[in-house]
Protein backbone atom coordinates (compact mmCIF):
# COMPACT_ATOMS: atom_id res chain seq x y z
CA UNK A 1 0.00 0.00 0.00
CA UNK A 2 1.38 3.10 -1.22
CA UNK A 3 3.93 2.10 -3.14
CA UNK A 4 3.99 5.13 -5.36
CA UNK A 5 4.37 7.31 -2.54
CA UNK A 6 7.17 5.83 -0.90
CA UNK A 7 8.98 5.58 -3.63
CA UNK A 8 8.54 9.40 -4.44
CA UNK A 9 9.36 9.86 -0.95
CA UNK A 10 12.49 7.73 -1.79
CA UNK A 11 13.87 10.47 -4.12
CA UNK A 12 13.46 13.30 -1.66
CA UNK A 13 15.51 12.36 1.66
CA UNK A 14 14.55 15.65 3.39
CA UNK A 15 10.92 14.40 3.67
CA UNK A 16 10.49 13.00 7.09
CA UNK A 17 7.80 10.18 7.00
CA UNK A 18 6.13 7.42 8.58
CA UNK A 19 4.46 4.65 7.32
CA UNK A 20 1.97 2.38 9.16
CA UNK A 21 -0.19 -0.32 8.77
CA UNK A 22 -2.88 1.43 7.18
CA UNK A 23 -1.96 4.84 7.17
CA UNK A 24 1.37 6.65 5.60
CA UNK A 25 2.51 10.19 7.49
CA UNK A 26 5.01 13.02 6.33
CA UNK A 27 6.00 14.82 9.55
CA UNK A 28 6.39 18.64 9.58
CA UNK A 29 10.16 20.17 9.75
CA UNK A 30 8.81 23.87 11.56
CA UNK A 31 6.12 24.95 13.82
CA UNK A 32 4.68 26.69 10.82
CA UNK A 33 4.24 23.22 8.79
CA UNK A 34 1.37 20.89 9.62
CA UNK A 35 1.09 16.96 9.28
CA UNK A 36 -0.05 15.60 6.26
CA UNK A 37 -1.48 12.00 6.54
CA UNK A 38 -3.19 9.65 3.91
CA UNK A 39 -5.00 6.32 5.97
CA UNK A 40 -6.96 3.14 3.75
CA UNK A 41 -9.69 2.16 6.08
CA UNK A 42 -11.00 -1.17 6.40
CA UNK A 43 -13.78 -0.61 3.74
CA UNK A 44 -11.28 0.65 1.23
CA UNK A 45 -12.00 3.98 1.65
CA UNK A 46 -8.96 6.97 2.03
CA UNK A 47 -9.22 9.95 3.86
CA UNK A 48 -6.12 12.70 4.24
CA UNK A 49 -5.59 14.89 7.14
CA UNK A 50 -3.49 18.26 6.63
CA UNK A 51 -3.32 19.13 10.21
CA UNK A 52 -7.00 18.31 11.15
CA UNK A 53 -8.64 19.55 8.23
CA UNK A 54 -9.66 16.25 6.28
CA UNK A 55 -11.56 15.21 3.55
CA UNK A 56 -12.55 11.37 2.50
CA UNK A 57 -12.51 10.00 -0.77
CA UNK A 58 -13.61 6.40 -2.40
CA UNK A 59 -10.88 5.86 -4.33
CA UNK A 60 -7.27 5.71 -4.15
CA UNK A 61 -6.23 8.29 -7.27
CA UNK A 62 -7.82 11.33 -5.69
CA UNK A 63 -7.10 11.04 -2.60
CA UNK A 64 -3.64 10.64 -3.27
CA UNK A 65 -3.63 13.84 -5.45
CA UNK A 66 -5.07 15.53 -2.79
CA UNK A 67 -2.33 14.62 -0.35
CA UNK A 68 0.62 15.30 -2.92
CA UNK A 69 -1.31 18.69 -3.22
CA UNK A 70 -1.40 19.14 0.48
CA UNK A 71 2.48 18.40 0.15
CA UNK A 72 3.20 21.47 -2.53
CA UNK A 73 3.00 25.42 -2.18
CA UNK A 74 -0.25 25.68 -3.55
CA UNK A 75 -1.57 24.85 -0.68
CA UNK A 76 -2.05 26.04 3.15
CA UNK A 77 -4.33 25.66 6.20
CA UNK A 78 -5.97 28.70 7.84
CA UNK A 79 -6.10 27.55 11.63
CA UNK A 80 -8.83 29.20 13.30
CA UNK A 81 -8.10 30.28 17.24
CA UNK A 82 -9.69 30.90 20.16
CA UNK A 83 -7.43 32.15 22.85
CA UNK A 84 -5.00 28.71 22.09
CA UNK A 85 -7.69 26.30 21.59
CA UNK A 86 -7.85 25.35 17.25
CA UNK A 87 -11.32 24.90 16.22
CA UNK A 88 -11.76 25.47 12.22
CA UNK A 89 -9.64 24.52 9.51
CA UNK A 90 -9.50 26.29 6.10
CA UNK A 91 -8.12 24.79 3.15
CA UNK A 92 -7.12 26.94 0.77
CA UNK A 93 -5.25 26.79 -2.54
CA UNK A 94 -3.14 29.28 -4.78
CA UNK A 95 -4.63 30.57 -7.77
CA UNK A 96 -1.67 33.05 -9.87
CA UNK A 97 -0.74 35.31 -6.55
CA UNK A 98 -4.64 34.98 -5.03
CA UNK A 99 -5.59 32.62 -2.08
CA UNK A 100 -9.20 30.83 -2.41
CA UNK A 101 -10.58 29.48 0.47
CA UNK A 102 -11.86 26.04 -0.84
CA UNK A 103 -13.39 23.89 1.95
CA UNK A 104 -13.08 23.57 6.35
CA UNK A 105 -13.39 21.75 8.91
CA UNK A 106 -14.74 22.54 12.32
CA UNK A 107 -14.93 21.41 15.73
CA UNK A 108 -19.10 21.97 16.96
CA UNK A 109 -18.25 22.91 20.86
CA UNK A 110 -15.21 25.75 21.31
CA UNK A 111 -15.24 28.79 23.78
CA UNK A 112 -16.93 31.30 20.85
CA UNK A 113 -17.13 34.11 23.94
CA UNK A 114 -13.03 34.13 23.30
CA UNK A 115 -11.03 36.43 20.57
CA UNK A 116 -10.61 34.67 17.35
CA UNK A 117 -7.08 34.85 15.99
CA UNK A 118 -5.81 32.73 12.75
CA UNK A 119 -2.69 31.77 11.93
CA UNK A 120 -1.22 29.88 7.92
CA UNK A 121 0.59 26.37 8.03
CA UNK A 122 2.07 25.16 5.04
CA UNK A 123 3.66 21.83 4.23
CA UNK A 124 5.89 22.58 1.08
CA UNK A 125 7.53 19.24 1.46
CA UNK A 126 8.00 18.56 -2.44
CA UNK A 127 9.13 22.25 -3.04
CA UNK A 128 12.32 21.45 -1.06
Amino acid sequence: MFEDLIALFAQRPTIKFTLERDLLRVLPHTSDEYEAVIRQARTGEYTVWLDSWHEEFEEYPPARDCFLFGLSDRCRIKVFKKASFRFRWVLEYRNGAEWIEDSSTMLLFYPFWRKTTFQYLTNNSLND
